[in-house]
C-alpha cells in the first residue's frame, strides 16, 4: 500500500476548470478505469477457479520446470505416492520413474 501524502489544493484557474473537452476526457478515463476493474475481477475469479480445480482434483496434477523439477503439485501426489511435496520437489521427476521406464518417459 502506498503512503498517503498531504497535498495542498489551490483553486483551479479559469483555464483549468471544467470544459466540455475535459468532461469528455474525464468520462473516457472513468470508463477505462471501470473496464480495468472489471478485467481484474474476472482474472481474480479465474485464478480462484483454477486454484480450486487444482487443489480438489483426484488426478495427479503438476507444473514442472524445463529442468525436470516440480514447481507445483496438487494433494493427489502425496496421497497416491506417499512422498511429501517437499520430497517430490527436491529431485527431478525422472528420479521417481522406474529405471525400466525412463527411456520411454524421456522420448
Amino acid at each position: 500500500m502506498l503512503p498517503i501524502r498531504a497535498v495542498h489544493c489551490e483553486p483551479m484557474s479559469s483555464e483549468e476548470q471544467a470544459t466540455p473537452e475535459r468532461e469528455t476526457e474525464l468520462e473516457r478515463l472513468r470508463r477505462e478505469v471501470a473496464g480495468l476493474q472489471q478485467e481484474v475481477a474476472q482474472r481474480k475469479r479465474a485464478e480462484e477457479l483454477l486454484e480450486r480445480f487444482f487443489a480438489t482434483s483426484l488426478d495427479m496434477l503438476c507444473v514442472a520446470d524445463f529442468d525436470g523439477y516440480f514447481e507445483r503439485l496438487n494433494p493427489a501426489w502425496e496421497q497416491t505416492l506417499g512422498y511429501t511435496a517437499d520430497e517430490l520437489c527436491a529431485r527431478p521427476f525422472l528420479y521417481f520413474v522406474h529405471p525400466d521406464d525412463r527411456d520411454a518417459t524421456i522420448a
